[in-house]
């Protein structure tokens, strides 16, 4: 009977180690399955978040060249009148009259700032401003000129 009572004695070992392994399988993978939902929440996340500063890039970059091809048009502008001025030469009155009438870059560069800006009203107002200027500045130029 001693050798039947020692297998018994084995077997109940063995069943009870056999549900403590299976628990702990079972613990690991349910572990795993939340950290997998962690992590694809924390991706998703991240994905918002860079899709979110690329559009603030992409409206930062455009806003920055709009802002630099007005100053630059208006700076050629000033610099055609003042050549035409000192020098009589017509080139720079034509090349002044074509961005005038023709190319249109400053109006260009502002409807763009004003498509990107849409919702700031202040800056808006600013950039309608920053345009009337130049037009008076244009005005005075051609009177020079």
């Amino acid at each position: 009977m001693e050798f039947s009572d020692a297998i018994k004695t084995q077997k109940k070992s063995e069943s009870a180690d056999g549900v403590k392994i299976k628990f702990l399988v079972g613990i690991m993978i349910a572990s795993l399955c939340v950290m997998l939902f962690i992590t694809t929440m924390s991706v998703y996340r991240v994905k918002l978040r860079y899709a979110e500063i690329r559009s603030a890039t992409n409206i930062y970059v455009t806003a920055r060249d709009s802002i630099e091809e007005l100053l630059n048009r208006s700076d050629f502008l000033t610099e055609q009148s003042r050549l035409y001025i000192m020098t009589a030469d017509s080139s720079y009155a034509n090349a002044y009259c074509y961005e005038i009438e023709v190319a249109h870059r400053r109006e260009q560069a502002v409807k763009r700032l004003a498509e990107v800006l849409s919702d700031d009203d202040r800056a808006t107002k600013m950039l309608r401003d920053a345009l009337d200027e130049s037009n008076s500045l244009k005005n005075l130029e051609l009177q020079a000129m």
